[in-house]
């Protein structure tokens, strides 16, 4: 009897508590599973179970033995599971949350090349700006700032890292007829995203590595990314958003970015991909992560999620 059989039949008979149940489980007679047990005992040279009539358990120094035996059992399932998913055409349902930063950021156009390759696979997206939880199950990946995803055991793909910035219609700097200078944006709109379910602090401008707090505007408003990009495509205010947002409308000539020689001080607006390995992930979830990834990648950086490694 082959080893990886004896691993299981070990495994199994510690899992159940029983040989005459872990016979069943593994359709071999009661002799053939003692045997397997005899054959992994000889081979570790070491006693593994203890054995009443009554009762089954392991024996003192086997707990390490057990544990690894059940990882490669566990991680073997998995690799054959993925096997047997990747001969099929992937079907079904993925439920893919979404932060507002990651809809302006590309979203629509990931999920539009994604439906072009998986046409038999329906995306239902939900939006939310607080903190969540893949591991409730009621999402199968989330687009979102890192820092926003709660679960211990995410694992997290870099899709982009983006520099807020001040953008406005050349159609509302021609009605205010008040150019804004990084000391005074008095009698202007300011339309600023939330981040993080809050409004950001007061707008501070670095200027040639001086700090600067310009003077209030007339008007500040609080809305999400979508929201402000919106406003100043109207002509409404100039918003303050994470440069991904508006890049497409500056290189259409749409917005404009003001103040380009001043930075804001606001820390970079982050985004990744994110889901909970359960067990074996399907391959409709792998393929809309990779998706992603492949879509953000000349931005992509690596970096560590939760205390794991991550590769972009």
């Amino acid at each position: 009897m082959d080893q990886l059989l004896s691993m299981k039949a070990f495994v199994t008979v510690v899992r159940l508590e029983s040989f005459t149940k872990a016979a069943t489980q593994l359709s071999i007679s009661p002799s053939g599973l003692s045997r397997a047990i005899a054959n992994l005992e000889t081979h570790t040279r070491t006693r593994l179970l203890n054995r009443t009539t009554r009762h089954v358990s392991l024996a003192e120094g086997a707990r390490d033995y057990f544990t690894t035996c059940s990882d490669l059992l566990d991680r073997l399932r998995d690799s054959e599971q993925r096997l047997l998913e990747d001969r099929d055409t992937p079907t079904g349902v993925i439920r893919v949350l979404a932060h507002p930063f990651a809809i302006e950021a590309g979203l629509p156009q990931i999920i539009e090349r994604y439906r072009r390759n998986r046409p038999d696979v329906n995306i239902v997206l939900n939006t939310a700006d607080g903190p969540v939880r893949l591991e409730h199950g009621e999402h199968d990946v989330a687009v979102y700032p890192r820092h926003l995803i709660q679960d211990g055991g995410a694992i997290c793909r870099p899709l982009l890292r983006s520099q807020f910035v001040l953008a406005a219609s050349k159609a509302y700097l021609d009605r205010v007829g008040r150019a804004p200078s990084a000391h005074d944006l008095s009698g202007h709109v300011l339309v600023s995203s939330v981040i993080d379910g809050h409004a950001q602090p007061d707008l501070r401008l670095d200027l040639d590595g001086t700090v600067i707090t310009p003077v209030a505007p007339a008007v500040t408003m609080i809305v999400s990314e979508p929201v402000a990009v919106q406003l100043a495509l109207s002509g409404f205010g100039m918003a303050l958003v994470p440069r991904a947002t508006v890049e497409r409308h500056i290189a259409d000539a749409r917005l404009q970015f003001i103040l380009p020689n001043c930075r804001v001080t606001y820390a970079p607006a982050d985004l990744d991909v994110a889901f909970v390995r359960r067990q074996s992930l399907p391959r409709r979830t792998r393929e809309f992560v990779d998706t992603c990834v492949q879509f953000f990648e000349p931005v992509v950086r690596p970096t560590v999620a939760h205390g794991l490694a991550v590769a972009a």
